[in-house]
């Protein structure tokens, strides 16, 4: 059948060519990893927008809600139980890269458990 001929004549072109797919991806994968991580602050924010509330989440319910970092930045990140009200003070964890971006997270660990 002209289907198993094709298989066999371009086994190694095709072995070729998923060898380059591949390797690109491979690439791509370690340029965007290599942002390297400056360090990381504790500090406090206060909840200004609390969302709707996800069910069902691996974490118990979570919503998504805004905070004011202390330096006045505005950021979104998911707030889990128990659920702030607005003008609650959250715990924060932020990491500095070396690219100048900062990644702002619920500090869980206080959060949950106090200090």
């Amino acid at each position: 059948m002209l289907w198993d001929r094709w298989a066999t004549l371009y086994r190694n072109g095709r072995a070729l060519g998923t060898l380059i797919v591949l390797s690109i991806f491979a690439i791509w994968a370690v340029w965007l990893s290599s942002d390297e991580l400056m360090g990381v602050e504790h500090l406090t924010g206060i909840v200004t927008k609390v969302g709707e509330r996800r069910p069902g989440s691996p974490n118990g319910d979570m919503v998504l809600g805004e905070v004011e970092t202390e330096d006045g930045k505005i950021v979104s990140l998911f707030l889990l139980p128990p659920i702030p009200q607005e003008g609650d003070t959250v715990p924060l964890v932020v990491e500095l890269y070396a690219s100048g971006k900062n990644f702002y997270s619920l500090d869980v660990q206080r959060w949950q458990y106090g200090d």
